[in-house]
């Protein structure tokens, strides 16, 4: 199974087969329906769901689907890379969707514009923006008789899904209990969230400054001014506090330098040309801020483009979400 361009979603599940198992599954034996605060449902893949107890379970992954939605294929995908590395420690994996209206979703489900991979809330009259139902995943995963034993969540991303992870990550709450540690893992996004309104020079790189002429260029998702009703309500300075403490790691592929489905407005432009650049644009960013530099982790892929399933069983992910 090949899958492209499209990457966030939220994984769940529990492994114990010997290394480098082949085990094919049907991600449709995995679906279930989460029901939010705001009383509508969410379709997602699971393979431990949260109405039990899963004591065997250490280690949780959550990757949200891409621009393509579909989030059985990443389930797939995220669930065969852990066969191979998951060195017999219990792997949840749980992969949420984000539907749009062309999908025509069942009554009762959420749904969203093209929003929902920026933090946008879902359509009327149910409410509720894409990170809250990350949120209530998070919050669920905190129940010590349903996850007694766990160590460590990733919320991991490719593409569209690795926008979405860049930016819960300064925004999110990510509730864990003590001792949980939480990563995230960002792949290959077409644009990044900036902290202040410099931005890469042309041809010099590592410097960078205020680009003039250019509208609408730190307008959230790109920037900071006119956050979303999530992101507002977390406020500025807890974003601008709570992305440099956090652990993300950002991989970028090497050969990730084509044009589909790449953000070309220009707003997105400023950040380069195309992604591998944006990925070294964003590495260099980061060290302007001393203790953002210290938790950001930047590895490039070597030899690797625009693949979501070459860049989860790429050895660099594998390490940030099983390890």
């Amino acid at each position: 199974m090949r899958v492209v361009c499209f990457g966030v979603l939220f994984l769940f599940v529990l492994l114990a087969v010997p290394l480098n198992a082949a085990k094919k599954i049907d991600p449709e034996k995995f679906r279930g329906t989460l029901t939010t605060s705001q009383g509508g449902g969410v379709v997602y893949y699971r393979t431990h769901p949260f109405n039990r107890s899963h004591p065997s379970v250490r280690r949780v992954v959550i990757v949200v689907h891409g621009l393509g939605r579909t989030a059985n294929g990443y389930f797939r995908a995220v669930y065969e890379s852990a066969q191979a590395d998951h060195r017999g420690v219990g792997t949840a994996i749980v992969a949420p969707r984000f539907p749009i209206a062309s999908d025509n979703p069942a009554t009762g489900l959420h749904t969203w514009t093209g929003g929902w991979a920026i933090g946008h809330r879902s359509l009327a009259p149910k409410r509720i923006s894409s990170y809250r139902v990350i949120d209530e995943v998070f919050d669920r995963l905190r129940d010590r008789k349903r996850f007694p034993n766990l160590s460590q969540v990733v919320l991991a991303g490719h593409s569209a899904g690795g926008q979405f992870v860049n930016r819960y990550a300064a925004g999110g709450l990510a509730r864990v209990n003590q001792g949980v540690r939480l990563k995230f893992l960002v792949m290959n996004p077409s644009s990044y969230i900036y902290l202040d309104k410099r931005r890469p020079v042309p041809g010099k790189a590592g410097m960078f400054a205020e680009p003039k002429g250019v509208k609408d260029f730190n307008r959230y998702k790109y920037g900071m001014d006119n956050l979303n009703v999530y992101m507002k309500a977390r406020g500025r300075e807890a974003i601008l506090k709570q992305m440099q403490a956090r652990r993300v790691y950002y991989l970028g592929g090497t050969q990730d330098m084509g044009s589909k489905n790449l953000a070309t407005s220009p707003p997105a432009m400023v950040q380069g040309r195309h992604r591998f650049e944006r990925w070294r644009n964003y590495r260099m960013y980061v060290k302007l801020f001393p203790e953002w530099s210290r938790n950001a982790v930047f590895r490039p892929v070597s030899g690797i483009g625009h693949s979501g399933s070459r860049m989860f069983n790429s050895a660099a992910a594998k390490q940030v979400l099983f390890h």
